[in-house]
C-alpha cells in the first residue's frame, strides 16, 4: 500500500502511523504548537487564518475531497508473507488513487502475470504526519468514508478458494489488529472469497469460514458492516482473467448473496449469544447460499451456549459441533440433535474418535491433585451405560495409568491416605464384580444411577511413582511396602507393575533413581512374612520396611511394636 507518510516505501508496515498504535502520540502538544508558531513567523502574515481556524464542517469536506473514494479500497499483500499494501481494481472509479507504476511497466506485468489488482498510492497521506490533530481528523475521515476489501493479489485469481487459505485468514486478521483504535472508525469491511461454483470447487463443500475475522472484531469490540464479496464474478472463465473494464457491466463488486451477508450480520451482532464463549470457538462456517451454518468448539466440556437458542448441553453429547439455520426476519435457529448418534457410527469410526478424545496425558495421571481434571475429562463417557462400555476399552488399551504420589519417610501417612482415597477410582477400571456409585468418585448423574465397573484389568499397565523430596542414598530409604501390596493384591498380573523411585538431583530436577517390579517386591515381603516370630494374628498387619533397592531391611510384628 502507498506509504501513509508519502515516503518512498508505499506499503502499510508496522511503522506507518495508521497501522501502528504507538504512533498516535507522535508529536506532543508543545512541539505541535511550536512548529505552528515557527511556520507562522516565517511564511504567514500576522492575523491570517490557519487551516484549523476553519469550521469542522469545512475541514471534513476538505478531507473527504482528498480521501473519499467511490469504490472499495483493496488491502492485500503483493506476495505472501508480506505486509498489506493498498491496491485498486482495474476499471474502478477511484480516480483519486494513483498508480505508482509506469503504464509501460504495468502493461508488461499484465501480459506476463495478469492480475485484477495493481498497486496504488493515496495522495494526501503525508498530512497524517503534520500534527496530532490533523492526523486524528484526517485518519478518521479516511477510514469512515471508505469501504475496505481484504483480499489476496493472486495472478489471474486462478479460481482458487481463497477463504480456505491460511494466508488470507492470518494476514487479514493481522491487518485488522494493526489498526488498533482506528478499527472503530471502519464502517464497512468486505472479505473477498472465491465462490463455491468455481471449476476447482465444484462438487465440494461450499462452506465459507468467517471465524478469524469475527474473532478479531469481537476481541477489538468493534462492529463494522462485515460483508463477503465475490471478486471472481468478473473473471473470464476461459482464461481466468478479468473481463474488459470497458464492458457495460457495473463496476461494483458483486456480492455472493444478500442472505449470506444477513447471516454474517446477525452472527457479528451476537444473535446466537456466542460472543462470551469466543475463546472456546474453533470455527464458524456458513453455507454460501446463506441457508445454514455451523459452529465448532474446541472442547466438549459442560457448556450451554445460549438458552434462548435452545442449544443442547455438552454433557448429553460428545459432539462439539452445532448447526443452525436462518429463519424469517433477523433470527437464527439452532437445529436439534443430529439423528445420527455416536453409537450408531461404525466401530472403526468410534475407535478413531475415542483415541482422539483421550490422547492427552493429563488424564492418565491418577493423583489426588489431578482427580478433578480426570473426572471432568471422563464426564462425557458417563452419559449412558452403552457409551461408557464403548469408550472405556478404547481409552484403556492405549493409555498407561500413572499413580503419582509424593511422600517422605517423615510424612508416610500422607502416602497411605492417598492410596486409600484413590482406591475407588482405581477399582473402577478393573474390578468386574462390583457396581460403581458415581458419587463415590465425585461424579453426579441426573438419575443417580449406578453404572457397572468396567472390568478391564487385563488391559491396564499401572506405573507407580514415589517422589521423594530428598534422598541421599537408596539404602537410606524406608517405607512400609505392605499397604501398597494390599491395595494392589487384586490388580491384574498380566503386566508387571513398575514402581519408580524419583528424587531431585544436584540441579534440582527430578530423576529416576530406581525402578522396582512389584511382583519381586511382593515375593520379598511374603518371604519376610514367613520368617516373622511370633506370627501376627489375622486381624493385624505387620510392617515390612523396604529400602530403595527393594530389599526388606526390617520386619515389625504388631505385638512387638509397642513393647
Amino acid at each position: 500500500m502507498a506509504s501513509m507518510g508519502g515516503n518512498d516505501d508505499d506499503g502499510i508496515t508496522s511503522h506507518d502511523p495508521i497501522t501502528s498504535e504507538r504512533n498516535e502520540d507522535r508529536l506532543p502538544e508543545e512541539k505541535t504548537r511550536a512548529l505552528s508558531q515557527g511556520h507562522a513567523s516565517r511564511g504567514i502574515e500576522a492575523g491570517a487564518l490557519s487551516f484549523f481556524d476553519l469550521s469542522s464542517e469545512i475541514r471534513n469536506s476538505i478531507y473527504e475531497l482528498v480521501f473519499k473514494h467511490d469504490e472499495p479500497i483493496f488491502v492485500a499483500p503483493p506476495t505472501r508473507d508480506q505486509n498489506f499494501r493498498l491496491h485498486r481494481r482495474r476499471g474502478d472509479n477511484n480516480v483519486g488513487l494513483i498508480n505508482p507504476q509506469s503504464r509501460k511497466m504495468f502493461l508488461a506485468l499484465q501480459k506476463h502475470d495478469p492480475r485484477h489488482l495493481f498497486r496504488a498510492y493515496q495522495p494526501g497521506l503525508a498530512l497524517f504526519l503534520m500534527c496530532r490533530q490533523l492526523y486524528q481528523e484526517a485518519s478518521s475521515v479516511f477510514y469512515q468514508t471508505n469501504a475496505f476489501t481484504i483480499t489476496l493479489n493472486v495472478p489471474a485469481r486462478l479460481h482458487i478458494h481463497e477463504q480456505d487459505s491460511e494466508d488470507l485468514r492470518k494476514a487479514g486478521a493481522s491487518w485488522m489488529r494493526s489498526l488498533g483504535s482506528r478499527m472503530s472508525f471502519l464502517r464497512r469491511l468486505d472479505i473477498d472469497y472465491c465462490p463455491g461454483d468455481c471449476p476447482l470447487r465444484r462438487g465440494k463443500d461450499s462452506m465459507v469460514e468467517v471465524w478469524p475475522f469475527l474473532h478479531t472484531l469481537w476481541e477489538m469490540n468493534t462492529f463494522p458492516q462485515l460483508r463477503l464479496v465475490d471478486l471472481n464474478a468478473k473473471l473470464d472463465e476461459d482464461n481466468a482473467r478479468l473481463a474488459s473494464s470497458n464492458s457495460a457491466a457495473s463496476s461494483d463488486v458483486s456480492s455472493p448473496g444478500h442472505a449470506l451477508n444477513e447471516m454474517v450480520h446477525m452472527i457479528n451482532h451476537d444473535v446466537l449469544g456466542l460472543r462470551k464463549f469466543r475463546r472456546l470457538i474453533r470455527s464458524i462456517r456458513l453455507k454460501e447460499d446463506g441457508s445454514k451454518g455451523m459452529v465448532v468448539f474446541k472442547t466438549s466440556l459442560d457448556l450451554t451456549v445460549a438458552s434462548r437458542c435452545d442449544l443442547m448441553d455438552f454433557r448429553s453429547s460428545p459432539y462439539n459441533e452445532f448447526h443452525f439455520v436462518a429463519e424469517g426476519g433477523n433470527n437464527l435457529r439452532v437445529l436439534g440433535r443430529n439423528p445420527t448418534t455416536l453409537m450408531t457410527l461404525p466401530v472403526y469410526v468410534r475407535w478413531t474418535i475415542w483415541r482422539r478424545v483421550f490422547r492427552y496425558g493429563d488424564i492418565q495421571k491418577l493423583s489426588m491433585d489431578n482427580r478433578p481434571n480426570i473426572m471432568r475429562a471422563l464426564r462425557p463417557i458417563f452419559t449412558s451405560k452403552g457409551m461408557l462400555l464403548d469408550a472405556a476399552p478404547h481409552y484403556l488399551m492405549w493409555n498407561e495409568f500413572i499413580l503419582e504420589l509424593k511422600f517422605t519417610e517423615r510424612v508416610a501417612d500422607t502416602f497411605y491416605r492417598s492410596l486409600r482415597d484413590m482406591k475407588p477410582l482405581i477399582d473402577m477400571v478393573h474390578d468386574p464384580n462390583r457396581h460403581l456409585d458415581l458419587r463415590s468418585i465425585g461424579l453426579t448423574h441426573e438419575d443417580d444411577a449406578e453404572l457397572p465397573y468396567l472390568g478391564l484389568g487385563s488391559s491396564l499397565n499401572f506405573h507407580i511413582i514415589f517422589e521423594l523430596q530428598d534422598c541421599d542414598s537408596l539404602s537410606d530409604i524406608r517405607f512400609d511396602a505392605l499397604p501398597l501390596l494390599q491395595m494392589t493384591a487384586d490388580w491384574p498380573r498380566t503386566k508387571a507393575i513398575r514402581l519408580s523411585i524419583r528424587s531431585p538431583n544436584r540441579q534440582g530436577a527430578s530423576e529416576v533413581r530406581k525402578v522396582l517390579i512389584l511382583l519381586n517386591l511382593q515375593d520379598a515381603v511374603m518371604q519376610a512374612w514367613g520368617n516373622l516370630h511370633p506370627r501376627p494374628r489375622p486381624s493385624t498387619s505387620p510392617r515390612f520396611m523396604v529400602n530403595g533397592h527393594g530389599v526388606v531391611v526390617e520386619s515389625i510384628a504388631p505385638e512387638l511394636e509397642f513393647l
